[in-house]
């Protein structure tokens, strides 16, 4: 009885997605920037006072921030074919032309 049971349950199993470590790596990405971003606020809590510590870490603090907010997005139209889709493929030669007329 239990042994068909606990057989049957593993069968139902969904199969494995190629995408499913893709999202993996951007949660871990994801995460790291929010603890980043957690551990400098927390810093900016305990450095609360008058010095060149506290500017310090203020800075560093709003770094991460913008950091923290722009990963999520960056991550998003870096991973997403579809997106990818309706961005511009230039090669490397036409991006140096690009830059070379500013």
């Amino acid at each position: 009885g239990n042994a068909s049971s606990s057989d049957n349950s593993s069968s139902r199993a969904r199969p494995k997605h190629p995408d499913d470590r893709k999202l993996l790596y951007q949660a871990i990405i994801i995460t790291i920037f929010l603890q980043l971003d957690n551990v400098t606020l927390l810093l900016n809590a305990i450095y609360d006072g008058d010095g060149w510590l506290e500017y310090f870490v203020n800075i560093i603090d709003l770094i991460t921030a913008v950091l923290n907010h722009s990963t999520h997005s960056t991550i998003f139209i870096l991973s997403n074919q579809t997106i990818r889709g309706f961005l511009p493929h230039i090669s490397f030669a036409e991006l140096q032309q690009r830059l070379r007329c500013w």
